[in-house]
């Protein structure tokens, strides 16, 4: 992407409070595996956007503790998370 994508956007899944994102399935005890839209190059703009939003439906279900697949890197476990990892983004 070579540093040229200034704002990123991404939708559905799962949330949590450090910003991982789940789009690629929901893991439940009474249900079976629930599919979603899948993940696409959701890792790619999470990672590399100077700038990212998020839209979700305002539904407890979706905001959890720990999401059940990170599909997109938010800070990991907290802050500096991502950069320990390596996975600062181009603009920052």
């Amino acid at each position: 992407m070579g540093g040229r994508v200034e704002l990123g956007t991404l939708t559905r899944g799962q949330i949590n409070r450090h910003g991982n994102l789940n789009t690629l399935v929901i893991v439940g005890n009474a249900s079976p595996d629930r599919p979603l839209a899948g993940a696409g190059c959701n890792t790619d703009i999470a990672c590399l956007a100077r700038r990212l939003i998020v839209l979700i439906p305002e539904e407890q279900r979706r905001w959890v503790e720990r999401v059940d697949f990170v599909t997109s890197p938010g800070y990991l476990d907290g802050p500096g998370g991502s950069r320990r990892a390596g996975l600062g983004t181009q603009g920052a």
